[in-house]
């Protein structure tokens, strides 16, 4: 049984063969990973500035 990784920009040139890559899919599906980890990172610190904020600014004034 062979490994897939889907997420490969081969299999992202395999599924892409002869369509237009220009059109947006294509750079949405290649770019994706990176703005997956960009978005998680930001809504964890969103977030734990939402729950702590209370408490920080709570001490300062």
């Amino acid at each position: 049984m062979s490994k897939l990784n889907i997420f490969k920009k081969d299999w992202l040139d395999i599924v892409f063969e002869g369509r237009n890559k220009s059109y947006g899919a294509y750079q949405l599906r290649a770019t994706n990973p990176t703005v997956t980890t960009f978005s998680l990172i930001g809504g964890i610190a969103f977030f734990t500035l939402a729950v702590f904020s209370p408490k920080i600014f709570g001490e300062l004034g």
